[in-house]
């Protein structure tokens, strides 16, 4: 029901994001009081904003009794009975232009409804979205400043919002294809924004919104990216509900904020971190328990050397010794006794 005449036209045929949206589903979509005021004022004039004031209208002709020959029934034209403007429209109330999506180039008219009739059209579209009626708003949760971290990772390294969204900037408004977060929190109704972000396809066919954002694992609902940043990864609620959450809360210094934030660097496989660089250099080691190999070889080998020596030592002061007392032996004995004593003691 966006429009079968706009939808029939080339213009729409390959750019549905200038469409305006399906009313099948305006009452799941929007929070019912938002949509009232929508419907008296599609500009969403704010307060102290002005008007363009209009072009004065020429003075109007004194009007003319008609002739009993033009009417001669004598009654009143039908249509104009109740006329009270003489066939001139009646001052349209706020500015024109579309109060959630400037960039569209077709604008919703106003209709000057009436109370009755608006709260009448309000029900109408909760009855054909099967909502309930009166719809209660329940409190968002408050938002800490780690979560508010988080889900601004998640919108500056997982998403790309900023790219259609309107944001406040002119120079960027100007190719917006998006409405503004700022309104999302009096605009939208949270379950069907969660429902959006996870398959905006399926709702509308067509629209720029990706589908693929988020990936289920177990019970929770996460940001689709390979190396998400680690607070992001480390965080273990439902990233898309902390998503809306941060939109139904957004502010415009955090607005601000987002706009100037950067993407944080994505945490690294595991396996793959980044090891210390090692020094080079004959005392210099990597690491402590490295030193202590080194430092007991070294006590090791100096304790073989130290007790080597001792034992070299010794036995050669024993050796020379022996060697001595043979010497003065050969000289204090004859050579046949000694040579007798030898062979005996081989006999021995």
């Amino acid at each position: 029901m966006a429009g079968a005449v706009l939808t029939s036209l080339p213009f729409y045929q390959n750019q549905k994001e200038f469409l305006p949206p399906q009313l099948t589903s305006e009452g799941a979509r929007v929070d019912p009081d938002w949509l009232m005021r929508f419907l008296k004022d599609p500009s969403l004039l704010q307060q102290g904003e002005k008007t363009a004031t209009p072009a004065p209208a020429a003075a109007a002709a004194p009007p003319t009794q008609p002739s009993p020959s033009a009417n001669p029934t004598g009654k009143a034209a039908a249509g104009s009975a109740n006329d009270q403007n003489g066939g001139r429209l009646q001052p349209q109330p706020g500015a024109n232009r579309n109060g959630v999506r400037p960039y569209l180039q077709v604008h919703m008219p106003t209709f000057n409804f009436s109370p009755n009739e608006l709260r009448l059209l309000v029900r109408f579209f909760l009855a054909v979205s099967s909502q309930n009626d009166p719809y209660i708003k329940e409190p968002m949760v408050p938002m800490t400043e780690a979560e508010r971290g988080i889900a601004r990772n998640i919108f500056v390294s997982g998403t790309p919002c900023l790219k259609c969204h309107i944001t406040g900037e002119p120079t960027h408004d100007a190719k917006a294809i998006a409405p503004n977060f700022l309104l999302a929190g009096q605009r939208l109704k949270p379950d069907w924004t969660f429902r959006w972000l996870l398959d905006p396809s399926q709702i509308a066919p067509g629209t720029a919104m990706p589908t693929g954002l988020f990936k289920k694992e177990a019970d929770r609902w996460v940001v689709n990216l390979p190396n998400p940043p680690a607070d992001v990864t480390n965080y273990h609620g439902d990233h898309a509900r902390l998503l809306v959450r941060y939109m139904f809360l957004m502010t415009p210094d955090e607005q601000r904020r987002l706009l100037s934030a950067s993407p944080a660097p994505p945490t690294p496989p595991a396996g793959q971190q980044q090891a210390a660089p090692q020094k080079t250099g004959r005392n210099s080691y990597g690491s402590r328990s490295d030193r202590d190999r080194v430092s007991r070889g070294r006590t090791a080998r100096g304790r073989e050397r130290v007790s080597h020596h001792r034992s070299v030592g010794r036995f050669g002061r024993l050796s020379a010794g022996r060697d001595s007392s043979k010497a003065q032996l050969s000289m204090t004995r004859p050579p046949q006794q000694l040579r007798t004593r030898v062979v005996s003691g081989r006999l021995l």
